[in-house]
């Protein structure tokens, strides 16, 4: 297949570019950046397209492709959530969504499967909920902004697109994302539970994440809302615990939720307190098996 990749370069972006061209197809990478990363600007199955999708997609950029995979956004994490970070965060999703489904509207042949980035920030706070693709949207901001994606992603089925709604959970990876900031707070001996330490944690491993992606490109009875979460979320206790264990270090008292409100605000009310017990169930249900099934399997491989 010729798949394009909006959100190209970023974490996921640059795993499921590898695993894609691995397995073969052809590639159309967008990138807001100058130059393509070194290594990839001179190989004949990808070719590169530099463009601002917040804004506009080149006329004609999609011409051809069979599939289009949509990662683009503004990073979410990074401290307290000022007004216009809030506001850059819902913009970027929404317009980079919108001016993509509007340009495949605009060519003859438009791609016949639509993967979309969205997260499991949908659910909101739900405590010990378990939730599948069919649990409804909770209530905050993440799930406000992720309601209103899905929505502008959704458009692309009125013009026959298979459309996919990534639910994605906090992606573990080496040299990005959350675990790289956990490894540095035991370092600093700081390591420990957050608030209570009771909510619940999806996550997955990012070599799971761009498998899903890939099998999702290519399972045509996969559709709708999908949740690329493990099969083993974990309360946050357990969760620090087990990193603590692999680094051989000990977990430390809780960092109490008043004071994580005070310094980051409504994104640890969102992000670090709220409880989000996701199961991948449809992907479970199609036949996806995980690489990375448990928490344990993933953090020897990361750490």
């Amino acid at each position: 297949m010729k798949i394009a990749i909006a959100g190209a370069t970023g974490m996921i972006g640059s795993c499921l570019t590898e695993k894609l061209r691995d397995n073969g197809h052809s590639l159309l990478l967008f990138t807001r950046k100058p130059n393509p990363p070194l290594g990839l600007d001179d190989q004949p199955e990808i070719s590169w397209v530099r463009a601002d999708l917040d804004r506009e997609v080149p006329s004609g950029a999609l011409d051809g492709i069979d599939a289009l995979v949509n990662l683009a956004g503004t990073r979410i994490r990074g401290g307290r959530w000022s007004r216009s970070h809030k506001k850059d965060i819902y913009n970027s999703r929404i317009n980079i969504t919108r001016n993509l489904v509007r340009a495949m509207r605009q060519i003859g042949s438009p791609p016949g499967v639509f993967v979309s980035a969205s997260a499991t920030g949908f659910y909101g706070d739900r405590g010990n909920e378990i939730l599948t693709e069919d649990s409804g949207s909770g209530e905050g901001f993440l799930a406000g902004v992720t309601n209103d994606w899905e929505a502008e992603a959704r458009q692309a089925e009125a013009i026959g697109a298979r459309v996919v709604l990534l639910r994605s959970a906090p992606v573990l990876c080496a040299r990005d994302g959350a675990i790289p900031e956990i490894i540095k707070s035991f370092k600093m001996g700081f390591g420990g539970a957050l608030g209570p330490g009771t909510q619940w944690m999806p996550w997955i491993h990012i070599e799971d994440e761009a498998l899903l992606i890939a099998w999702a490109l290519e399972n045509h009875l996969v559709r709708g809302a999908l949740n690329a979460s493990s099969p083993d979320p974990r309360t946050n206790h357990d969760f620090m615990g087990a990193i603590a264990e692999n680094l051989g270090k000990h977990l430390l008292m809780n960092v109490p939720s008043a004071v994580l409100k005070l310094a980051l605000g409504e994104m640890a009310r969102e992000m670090l307190l709220s409880s989000q017990r996701v199961m991948p169930e449809k992907a479970l249900n199609s036949g996806y098996t995980f690489k990375f099934s448990t928490l344990e399997q993933a953090l020897r491989d990361l750490l």
